[in-house]
């Protein structure tokens, strides 16, 4: 069973977690207003989460992100999205790097 992101924020509270054999995450809808709101709602299911962060996973809020990769996230990228995510994580290291650097 898949439980894909149709998702209505405030929905119902559910007593157990209930069990999917896969949980997919689209990364347009993480970005959006209730995005926070549907990690959370994601993080109570139980099953392999598979997160496609697309085009515009850079802008995804970087709490949002965290809190989908504690959940062991397969990534569904491709391979520009991929060089993307590590070319910003590249310029982060030698962003903290420099700060380092000049606040010494």
């Amino acid at each position: 069973m898949v439980w894909s992101t149709i998702f209505k924020p405030n929905g119902s509270k559910r007593s157990q977690k209930e069990k999917f054999d896969y949980i997919y995450l689209c990364g347009l809808e993480v970005e959006e207003p209730t995005g926070r709101e549907l990690v959370q709602s994601v993080s109570q299911l139980e099953g392999q989460v598979i997160f496609a962060p697309g085009p515009r996973g850079l802008l995804i809020p970087k709490d949002r992100l965290e809190a989908i990769y504690d959940l062991h996230p397969i990534l569904h990228v491709n391979e520009s999205e991929a060089k993307a995510f590590q070319l910003v994580k590249r310029f982060l290291k030698l962003l903290r790097h420099f700060i380092r650097e000049r606040g010494s």
